[in-house]
């Protein structure tokens, strides 16, 4: 029977190789240890990676490539952990980190020799294991003091004006903040509070430049950020005391730190989380082409709501105009002109028609009196001629008496006709005299009516009542307000003095009878401006 136990040197290696693999669970191995002299080369197959797991002065050799590699750098086998986009193994394998990897052991030849390694598919940091644990420790903890309550954190001011940028001076992650403020907004002063933000001196220098922020009153907002890096580079911003002077600020803190995928204990203290620097910028400052399409809109509703405005005021002034038409003294004063010069006129004709009769009368007299005259000539005539005849036939001395008899009665007659015509002459004078007199006393009775009446219509005249402290109170739609019970409180009143007007809204309605309010002085002001003109 052939000896189990004998091999051949290949068959020997084979062996050692498949028991080699079986070691662990299901041919897994976890293994401690530091990592040194790590390499990095591209072969046939791909990318490849390795280095050697030293610990109490052994070793081990570690490979990975293929799918193992990929598979590494993607996602990290104990912590569930995926990266997007894949980490680069340099980024991984660090010389003198102390890791824990996960892999299979396997033997291979070299030079002729028989050697084992271990073909890795996972590396943790144990020391970046540590800090996790710690960090949720401080999560927790910061979590029960409040830290991260939504309802805690304030607004942030939209287009500052003034803000405190606290980060580095080196690196493009500022040139990218101010080169977006410059794009954005309505112009606004930033004050840079220079600061490190990696490394362990990083977390007192942002203390300290937050408070320096706190301390100017003109700022309006504290922006911390940072640019992306590894999970060590950010160690600073999940420090407790940034986390404290964060919750601690007086202004509102903005942080933009890392990448999207990266999430620190400043980030979640903030008022507000931004995902990038640029995304803080973005989120501070709306882009100047929608501020002037939003002012455009703004000027246009203003142009839409000032023209309506104008319209409606200018509706109630013609509203108003034409109720202060019908009620002022000027409209009354031109109706009562008119009403005078219709009396002047029914005057003048009177006039005219009394000179009329009374010239007619004159010269109905006149012709009566020339009647008479030449009635009493003509008797007279035929007298004297009787007389001639009868003096023709009687002897001379009864001529002569009788020539003295007609010549003493026609004296009588001439004399007689002579005071007629003076008497009726002195009539007529007497009645022109009555009636210019009476004309001109007609006349001074109607301009002495007509001073009375405009002195009343004067004294009556609204702007007479507005210029004693009285005040017309008109509604919304220009109609006069006589009654309290048309008002009520919050209704909007316009109220006219003797030399302008104004808006005002009612706070309270005191009726008469005292049932209402206490009268307080806006009451009493609006129930005296609602005295009738």
């Amino acid at each position: 029977m052939a000896a189990t136990y004998s091999y051949t040197v290949s068959q020997l290696a084979r062996r050692v190789d498949s028991l080699l693999a079986g070691i662990g669970a299901q041919g897994r191995v976890l293994v401690t240890g530091e990592i040194a002299e790590p390499w990095f080369r591209r072969s046939a197959y791909g990318p490849v990676a390795g280095f050697t797991l030293t610990e109490g002065g052994e070793s081990l050799t570690c490979i990975s490539y293929g799918r193992a590699l990929a598979g590494m750098l993607s996602r990290d086998v104990l912590t569930g952990e995926c990266f997007d986009p894949p980490r680069k193994p340099e980024e991984v394998i660090i010389a003198g980190r102390e890791v824990l990897c996960d892999g299979e052991i396997h033997a291979y030849a070299k030079k002729g020799k028989s050697l084992y390694q271990l073909v890795f598919m996972g590396v943790t940091d144990l020391a970046q294991g540590r800090r996790d644990l710690e960090l949720r420790r401080l999560r927790a903890k910061l979590s029960k003091e409040g830290f991260f309550k939504e309802e805690r954190k304030r607004p942030v001011p939209l287009n500052p004006t003034r803000i405190a940028l606290v980060t580095s001076t080196q690196g493009a992650v500022i040139h990218d903040f101010l080169q977006n403020a410059r794009r954005r907004g309505l112009g606004a002063r930033i004050r840079l509070f220079p600061v490190r933000v990696q490394g362990d001196e990083a977390p007192a220098d942002i203390v300290q430049a937050m408070a320096l922020a706190n301390q100017d009153p003109s700022l309006q907002c504290i922006v911390l950020i940072r640019g992306g890096g590894s999970v060590q580079d950010l160690a600073c911003f999940d420090d407790e005391r940034v986390a404290r002077a964060v919750f601690e600020s007086r202004l509102p803190v903005v942080a933009g730190i890392g990448h999207e995928v990266d999430t620190c204990l400043a980030d979640m203290t903030a008022d507000l989380r931004a995902s990038t620097p640029t995304q803080a910028a973005q989120l501070l400052w709306e882009p100047r082409t929608e501020l002037a399409a939003r002012a455009e809109g703004t000027f246009a509703r203003a142009k839409d709501a000032f023209a309506r405005l104008v319209a409606r005021q200018g509706g109630e002034l013609s509203a108003l105009g034409r109720s202060l038409r019908l009620v002022s003294p000027q409209a009354k004063m031109a109706r009562q002109a008119r009403d005078l010069a219709g009396l002047a006129a029914r005057l003048h004709r009177g006039l005219g028609l009394r000179v009329q009769q009374a010239s007619r009368e004159a010269s109905s007299l006149a012709l009566r009196a020339g009647r008479t005259l030449d009635m009493a000539f003509g008797q007279g005539r035929e007298r004297l001629a009787e007389a001639r005849r009868r003096l023709a036939r009687t002897p001379q001395a009864l001529i002569l008496a009788k020539a003295r008899e007609t010549g003493a009665l026609a004296l009588r007659l001439h004399r007689g006709l002579a005071r007629a015509v003076q008497q009726e002459q002195g009539r007529l004078a007497g009645m022109s005299r009555l009636l210019k007199a009476s004309g001109k006393a007609f006349a001074e009775d109607r301009e002495h009516a007509l001073e009375s009446l405009r002195l009343r219509l004067e004294a009556a005249s609204p702007q007479r009542v507005l210029e004693r402290g009285f005040a017309a109170v008109s509604d919304g739609e220009g109609r006069i307000v006589r009654s309290v019970q048309a008002l009520e409180a919050g209704r909007e009143v316009r109220i006219r003095m003797a030399d302008g007007s104004f808006l005002a809204v009612v706070k309270a309605v005191a009726p008469a009878d005292g049932t209402g309010p206490e009268k307080a002085p806006e009451a009493s002001a609006l129930a005296s401006s609602g005295a009738r003109p």
